[in-house]
C-alpha cells in the first residue's frame, strides 16, 4: 500500500537496477490470491501475512538466507 508505485513495481525495480541479488521478503495486510501471485511473479523470495508469527518469520528469513548463501545472525 504505498502511495505513488505498487509493491510489485518496488520489487521489479529492485531485481533490474540494483546489480546485485536482494533478498525480497514481502510483509502485508493483503492475502488476496492476485496481490500474492503478483508479488512472486515479480520477484519476491516470500510473501508473509501479517499478523506474521514470529517463529514463522524467522524461518522465513532462514530459508531466503540459506538460498542466498548468507546465515542467519542468530534466532
Amino acid at each position: 500500500m504505498l502511495p505513488d508505485t505498487s509493491g510489485a513495481e518496488v520489487i521489479q525495480w529492485l531485481r533490474t537496477r540494483v546489480g546485485w541479488e536482494v533478498p525480497i521478503i514481502v510483509l502485508t495486510v493483503r492475502d488476496d490470491e492476485q496481490t500474492v501471485l503478483t508479488a512472486l511473479q515479480a520477484g519476491a523470495d516470500d510473501y508473509v501475512v501479517k499478523p506474521a508469527r514470529a517463529a514463522e518469520l524467522l524461518a522465513r528469513i532462514g530459508a531466503v538466507a540459506r538460498r542466498y548463501g548468507a546465515a542467519p545472525a542468530g534466532p
